[in-house]
Parts: structure tokens; sequence; C-alpha cells
């Protein structure tokens, strides 16, 4: 968030308290009356245009997280949506895509979109919550409980809507899209885009964004 952003979200008592109720202040003054009141879990940062409060710690973790909500964006849209400045921005970029947490695809115009490896992701949550010596079994396993719940909500329908199944089993995000990818890459399931303009925006958010920045509202088994 933006220090103006900041600012604007602060109640009137609390502008008042800081001294920045009802004054012209730059950037550089809201700088300087923020930081003595910092702790060690937020820090101040700037990219070439903006300076922002963010979040102290897990840089890489910043850039996937935004990448995860705004998915295929292109380096330069990213650049300056996030508080790096240009050199530092690039060498977090290409660290996360030889790690494999990022991939970039190419369309049409040769220019690179950016997206989360969400199958990776999705297969190291899982590891995790399982716990150990669950390792081996734990994809299996998630899926029967994905294939469950849908049969659960099923009813007759053919078509499923992803939040509801998303709503029904309660998994981390990263476990979820990390699932229903591979049931699809395996062709068990077939994503479709579905009629979000009938979705709360809650649901919205709750649909299933590909590789492509494509949302899918529904799923279906396949024969």
């Amino acid at each position: 968030m933006t220090l103006n952003a900041v600012r604007d979200k602060m109640s009137s008592q609390l502008r008042g308290q800081l001294g920045v109720k009802g004054r012209k202040l730059t950037v550089l003054d809201l700088k300087d009356i923020f930081e003595p009141h910092l702790n060690e879990k937020l820090e101040i940062r700037q990219n070439g245009r903006y300076t922002y409060l963010v979040a102290a710690g897990d840089l890489r973790g910043l850039i996937v997280d935004f990448i995860r909500k705004n998915p295929g964006k292109q380096a330069g849209g990213l650049a300056s949506s996030l508080p790096f400045k240009k050199a530092e921005f690039l060498n977090l970029l290409n660290e996360l895509m030889k790690d494999g947490r990022l991939y970039a695809s190419l369309k049409d115009d040769y220019k690179a979109r950016f997206f989360v490896s969400e199958t990776s992701a999705g297969a190291e949550a899982m590891s995790a919550s399982a716990g150990p010596g669950l390792n081996g079994d734990s994809m299996d396993r998630r899926r029967e409980e994905f294939l469950s719940a849908f049969r659960e909500l099923d009813g007759g329908r053919v078509f499923i809507r992803i939040p509801d199944l998303r709503r029904r089993l309660m998994w981390p995000r990263e476990v979820f899209d990390g699932v229903l990818r591979a049931l699809r890459d395996d062709e068990a399931v077939q994503l479709h885009s579905g009629d979000v303009t009938a979705m709360a925006p809650g649901e919205v958010e709750d649909c299933f964004v590909d590789e492509f920045g494509s949302r899918k509202g529904t799923v279906t088994l396949k024969k």
C-alpha cells in the first residue's frame, strides 16, 4: 500500500496524533513521519514511482502472492505495481523462475506473461499439510476427497460450480488449485468458464484461474 493510501486509511484521530491531518505533505514527509513508528514487521520500500508500506520479510513471497492475484501480467506491469527498484525486481523474478515457483507464457505479441506454478505449490502445501509418513499417498488421497465432494454436490447435475467445491473441501487455495490442475492434466475432469456473471463477487474470486489467465467457474467429470 502506498504511503498516501496508508494515510487515507487512517482514522481522523490517528492522523491528528501523527500530525498528518489537514496538511499538504510530500511522500518524503510521510516517510519521515511514519518511520519512527514502524516495528520490525513493517518496512518502507520504493520502486521508480511510488513509496510503499509493506510487511518485512519474504520478498519473493510478496511477488508470488501478487502474481497469484493478478495472473498474466507482463514484467513491466509487475514492476510498476510492486515495491522494488528495477535491478532488485529482475533479480527476484529470475530467482523465482529458476526455482520453478513462477513460469512465463508467450502469446502472439511475443511478450512474456507471468503465472504462479500452482501445481508445484500445491504439491508442497499438500506435503506439508499431510505430515510425515504420508508423502507418497497424499495426492491420491486428495484426489479421492475431491471426487467424493464432487459426487456429493452432483445431485444429477452435469456441471458443478468450482466455488461450491472449494468451500465444501475447505483446503488451502494452493492445495485445491494443485489438485484440480492435476485432475485436469490427467483428463479426469474438464473445466468450463460457466456463467460467472450470476456469481457473487466472493464466488468469482473462488473460481479457478488457469495458466493463461482464463477464469473457470464450473467443472465436469470426463466419462
